[in-house]
This record gives structure tokens, C-alpha cells and sequence, in this order.
């Protein structure tokens, strides 16, 4: 803490000055020197300073005077009071106002003024809310949030570290008033956000943010500020983003000696974060790192499985599945991943990827004049809090006419809460052009209620029934309930899980509109999907 102070050392004796400047010089980051108190407030104006040293007896303005008008003006600022004649009178003044932290009498033992020295700072740091230098909140301050913290641990935070390269070199080679004002130009990037509490630890900055949909997206404008913190500053250095889950550093002081050893092991995200690796971390943390890394690297991909016309005999349609691309080439389906990302709260994230691809087929789609509807999956919450229409609109300027070619299917894995605000997204989505299908129908929460009360455009039969025809009577009859309802309401159907010729047939009888399934074709990546359109339309 000393090593990076500056501090301001008031007198009228330039010899004294000059004594306490030898002895303190190379202990602390900065002297600064004024032989009035006058001079010492001007300074005060323009420099950062961390601790004020001053003398009693001095012309105009004695040294409690001054300590008054120091507090007035920058009550953060602690003080000594070094004099060998002091006025009671005015010394008691200085302290029951607070303006005064400690008193030390001349002549100085030149240890004892350092011990003094040492104990002001750290007690001022312990009871301060916010560090002087950076603005930010203080260490102090972050230990109390690891508390409040600790009430709750069944919810996911991540520490988020902010990190300068080679932070000791700058100080060692260029001076700590320089590291000191790397420090200070960060600070005022990252304070400029007020979405995020920013606490200072020696020379990092740290972010505890729940990790959920918008902790994620809270994390990618903390890439953006790194990203630009380097460039919009007069000092060239590098920043790096380190991540860890909250609890690895539970029983563990974040100092210099811990970050370095985590650091040792820590596994690149990108090329700007890092995960710092921790011995102890439990299994659920491992698989939350392996999400983080994932999302940030684009492992989320939709695959588009084809749906028939059963009427045409075209493809005009198909359905966006999200897989996880796995380390050996290989993907995860949904059912596997799934419970993860809801566990976390990133499924909203991984909507936006799926739907960020989608509008990038229906692009390359229209470019080579192909008219097909491409759906993505939305949950009955996304829709309740207006997520989904949002996320639409946020790029109906660029994509007004690749939107008009986009729909919806709502998976009721999630029971509907608000009818009334499923139904308001519905009709605003309806009015970009996209249209909206009830998907898994007769499984979940599906039912007629949401087929009666929504006015959803078409309805996806469970594939469980549709594998069933012939085997068994009972999903006979619920899929023959099931068509003969989505007609009276005049809306197409969508029979899924097609893998036999022979249901082809049945389904159409029974007023099937589309087929979708491994008889027409398995989900296929973009590339093979384009391909497949290519080969099907020849």
C-alpha cells in the first residue's frame, strides 16, 4: 500500500523538507513538497495525494487551520500532524473535527515516522468505502460483498479480474507515478459504466457479476472496454480479463501471491481472457468454465433440419437446432447441454447465437432467390418479457426483409405464467412478418389451452406419437384429436420425428401440411444444408 502512495509534506523549513524527503523517497511512489499552506492547497487542487504531512507553527495559515481546510475540501485524504510545538488548542480542534489521524512530535525517530506512515494508510484503507487514486470501490468494500455473497450460495457469480500486463515492470522501470496513472486512466474507463461495481486490489481491478444472460452480456462490454482501454489512453500498455468462480476464492485473500499461483494455470478463453484453473474447483464450476469458453468461441452452432410440404412435395421450410461443438470434432446435442445452460441462466444467449445464424442463412438464401421459412425455438419466459420481439427489432434496420422470412417455435418446457403477455409478443412479432408454431404439442406444458388463447400459425405433433402410428392405438387417437383440432382452427400442421415412408401417408391423410424428420433429412450444418437445397431442388 505505501509503495504506491503519494504524499504531500507541508513545512516552512525547506531543511525539514528536504530530511523527510531523503528518508521517504524511496519507500512511497511520489514526495510532493510545499512550504505554505497555501502552496499545499494549490497542490491539493491539481495532484492526487494519498496522505498529508504537515507542520503546526507555519506564517498565515498554521498547520490545524490547514488540516481543516484540507478536510473541507477532501475529507477521503488522511493526515499527520508532524511538530514540535504544537497548540494544544488547535491540535484538539483539528482532531475532534476528524481533520487530524495522527500526531508526531519533532525530532522524529525516522522509523517510527514510517511505522506512523504505514498504520495511517492502512487504516484509512480499511475503513474506506472507495480508493482515492482510482475512484473505485475499495478492497475492503469488495471482502464485505464476498460476505454478502456467502448468504447465497446456490447462485453462480464470477470473479471478473482486470488484469495490466507487466505491472511491476512499469513500476520498477518507469516509476510508480506512471503505474499510478495507468491505474487512474483505467478507472475512469471502467467508471464511466455505472452498470458495473468495479473494486480495486493493489493493481487490479475486480467485477463480481452473476453469471446469467445479462452477466454475460455485461462480460462482453467489459471485452469491448479492454479492447479499447489500451488504445484510448496516452500510455501503452496490455489488459487482460481474468475469470474465476466466486467461490474458488472463498478462504482466500485475492493479494499478489494468489493471483500469481492461479495464474501459473490458467487456460486461455480467447486471445484477452483467461480462466484462472483452481485445484479445488468442483464439477458444476468445470462445466460452467467450459460454457463461458464455448460461448466466447463460437462452439454454439445452429444445424437446419429440412421440413417438407406434404402438399408440394418442396422444401419450404426448415427448423434451426442449436449443437455444442466438442473438443474432438464432434456435437452435443441439446438434451445434454440444455440443463446446463438453463441451470445458469444463459439460455437467452444461446437464442441470440442460434438466431444471429439464422438471419445469416435467410441472407444467403435470398441472394440466390430461395423463399423458405427458417424457425428457431423460444421459450414461453422469453416471450412473457418481451426478450424475443426486442432481440428482433434490434435488427430490423439492417435485416427488415430477412425478419419477414424468420419464425418462432415456442417449446413449452416452461409452463406459461401470462397468457395475456405471450399473446401481446405474438401479434408484435406477427407484425414483422414472422410467424409463430406451438412446438412438441401433446407433451410438457403444451395443450389446447395455448392452441385456443395464442394465435400461434401452425402446430408441431410430438414425434412420440408420430413413431407410434401402427404400433399404438392410444397415440392413434390423441394424434387424430390433436389434427382434427389445428383444422378448426385453420392452421398448418407439422408432423415431426418422420422416419418411415409409411407414415408419409398417414399423416397427409389426417391433414399433415409438412413433414419433418431423418426421412426427409438428419439437421445439417449451414454448408451441407445449402447443399442439400441445391440437390433436392435438381
Amino acid at each position: 500500500m505505501v509503495a504506491y502512495a503519494e504524499i504531500l509534506v507541508v513545512d516552512d523549513e525547506p531543511h525539514i523538507l528536504r530530511a523527510i524527503e531523503r528518508e521517504l523517497r524511496t519507500k512511497v511512489a511520489r514526495i510532493h513538497t510545499a512550504t505554505s499552506a497555501k502552496a499545499g492547497l494549490d497542490l491539493l487542487d491539481r495532484t492526487h495525494i494519498d496522505l498529508v504531512i504537515t507542520d503546526y507553527r507555519m506564517p498565515v495559515m498554521n498547520g490545524a487551520d490547514f488540516l481543516l481546510a484540507v478536510n473541507a475540501s477532501y475529507p477521503e485524504i488522511p493526515t499527520i500532524m508532524l511538530s514540535g510545538q504544537a497548540d494544544i488548542v488547535g491540535v484538539s480542534a483539528a482532531l475532534n473535527a476528524g481533520a487530524l489521524n495522527k500526531y508526531v512530535n519533532k525530532p522524529w525517530d525516522k522509523d517510527a515516522l514510517f511505522s506512523t506512515i504505514c498504520s495511517t494508510l492502512e487504516q484509512h484503507k480499511a475503513r474506506s468505502q472507495r480508493d482515492k487514486l482510482t475512484g473505485c470501490w475499495s478492497a475492503s468494500e469488495l471482502t464485505r460483498r464476498f460476505e454478502q455473497l456467502d448468504e447465497h450460495p446456490q447462485r453462480p457469480w464470477l470473479l471478473v479480474m482486470l488484469d495490466i500486463e507487466d505491472m511491476s515492470k512499469i513500476n520498477d522501470q518507469l516509476s510508480v507515478v506512471v503505474g499510478n496513472q495507468i491505474l487512474s486512466d483505467c478507472a475512469a474507463q471502467l467508471n464511466a459504466f455505472q452498470s458495473i461495481k468495479w473494486y480495486r486490489a493493489a493493481d487490479k481491478f475486480i467485477s463480481l457479476l452473476e453469471y446469467s444472460s445479462d452477466g454475460h452480456y455485461l462480460l462482453k462490454n467489459i471485452q469491448v472496454w479492454v479492447d479499447n482501454l489500451a488504445r484510448e489512453t496516452e500510455l501503452n500498455f496490455k489488459v487482460k480479463l481474468l475469470l474465476s468462480e466466486v467461490s474458488s476464492w472463498r478462504n482466500k485473500s485475492i493479494n499478489q501471491y494468489n493471483i500469481a499461483a492461479r495464474k501459473q494455470k490458467r487456460r486461455e478463453i480467447t486471445d484477452r481472457m483467461y480462466w484462472l484453473e483452481d485445484s479445488q474447483e468442483q464439477r458444476d464450476v468445470i462445466e460452467l468454465k467450459d460454457v463461458i469458453s464455448d460461448i466466447e468461441t463460437a462452439r454454439f452452432e445452429a444445424f437446419f433440419q429440412p421440413q417438407m410440404n406434404l402438399v408440394t412435395q418442396q422444401i419450404d421450410g426448415c427448423e434451426a437446432l442449436v449443437r455444442r461443438r466438442l473438443s474432438d470434432g464432434g456435437f452435443q446435442s441439446p438434451n445434454l447441454f440444455m440443463p446446463l445452460l438453463t441451470q445458469h441462466h444463459l439460455v437467452d444467449v444461446v437464442t441470440v447465437t442460434v438466431f444471429e445464424q439464422v438471419l445469416s442463412l435467410v441472407k444467403s438464401l435470398r441472394e440466390q432467390n430461395i423463399k423458405l421459412k427458417v424457425s428457431f425455438n423460444v421459450t414461453p419466459k422469453q416471450l412473457e418479457k418481451g426478450f424475443i420481439y426486442n432481440l428482433l427489432l434490434g435488427y430490423l434496420d439492417d435485416y427488415k426483409a430477412c425478419i419477414a422470412q424468420v419464425g418462432i417455435e415456442m417449446v413449452e418446457t416452461d409452463k406459461i405464467e401470462d397468457f395475456d403477455a405471450v399473446r401481446y409478443e405474438l401479434e408484435r412479432l406477427k407484425s414483422l412478418g414472422v410467424t409463430a408454431a406451438l412446438d412438441d404439442f401433446g407433451t410438457g406444458f403444451s395443450g389446447f389451452d395455448s392452441l385456443c388463447d395464442l394465435p400461434f400459425d401452425a402446430v408441431k405433433i410430438d414425434g412420440r406419437y408420430v413413431r407410434s402410428i401402427g404400433t399404438n392405438d392410444n397415440s392413434r387417437v390423441i394424434l387424430h384429436s390433436i389434427t382434427q383440432s389445428a383444422k378448426t382452427f385453420n392452421i398448418d400442421i407439422v408432423a415431426e420425428w418422420v422416419e418411415e415412408p409409411n407414415q408419409i401417408e398417414y399423416l397427409k391423410n389426417q391433414g399433415c401440411t409438412h413433414a419433418q424428420g431423418y426421412l426427409i433429412s438428419p439437421p445439417l450444418c449451414r454448408l451441407d444444408f445449402l447443399n442439400y437445397l441445391h440437390d433436392y431442388q435438381a
